[in-house]
């Protein structure tokens, strides 16, 4: 995505590998008819389950998705703060996975 993000989504995310899937179909489904340019930056805090392995299948799959991980567990606030601070839009919303 090289043009200008409207819209950036930041989902902090720690073991939500069960809800990724339900989550991002959810943000697909409510941003998608608005017609505009968004991301959804997911900061994964270390998960112990397979939610980056599933989150960077996701993020090849679908060039909305910004995965990235932080380098150890640091708590939602630092996984928030990561993902503001790497968003592109012009707009910004947080959310809980």
């Amino acid at each position: 995505m090289t043009e200008d993000i409207e819209l950036s989504i930041i989902v902090p995310c720690f073991n939500e590998e069960g809800n990724l899937p339900a989550l991002l179909a959810a943000i697909h489904e409510a941003v998608d008819p608005l017609r505009i340019t968004y991301e959804v930056v997911i900061t994964d805090d270390c998960s112990r389950d397979n939610s980056w392995k599933l989150l960077q299948e996701m993020a090849k799959a679908d060039p909305h998705i910004r995965g990235q991980k932080l380098n150890r567990n640091s708590g939602e606030s630092a996984a928030c703060w990561a993902g503001i601070k790497s968003s592109r839009g012009r707009i910004l919303i947080t959310m809980d996975a």
